[in-house]
């Protein structure tokens, strides 16, 4: 059912919600929509990616799971660690995978690749 929902080229997404699980579902809506669907995120300004666990300023609030584990993408699961080697200055790629990385830079992360995959399909979906 929803491969025949978003096939349709002048589909509307709604998403209500914009922290991590409208804002990951996002991701994955915009690898697979067809040119021409759009894609409205609803949410507080400045909230994609962050919503509740992730949007903590207190930098010692890590991920309970291990960067190895926490790719958003599921066909590539370096990701992850790959961005946060490359995002977060002076942070080594080697050890990174067994890391802990703090909450705020994962919301970061989704918050990036939402827009990394929007950036990608401008011709064909807005977010």
């Amino acid at each position: 059912m929803l491969d025949s929902a978003i096939g349709d080229a002048r589909s509307v997404n709604v998403i209500i919600g914009a922290g991590f699980t409208g804002s990951a579902l996002t991701i994955q809506l915009l690898r697979q929509l067809r040119h021409g669907s759009h894609i409205l995120l609803v949410g507080a300004p400045g909230s994609i990616g962050r919503g509740l666990a992730y949007g903590t300023r207190v930098e010692q609030h890590l991920l309970n799971v291990r960067a190895n584990r926490m790719s958003i993408l599921s066909d590539d699961s370096d990701h992850f660690v790959n961005w946060l080697a490359a995002a977060e200055e002076g942070f080594p790629l080697e050890g990174a995978a067994d890391s802990y990385a703090k909450r705020l830079v994962y919301g970061r992360y989704i918050r990036e690749t939402a827009r990394a995959g929007d950036r990608e399909k401008t011709r064909s979906c807005r977010v």
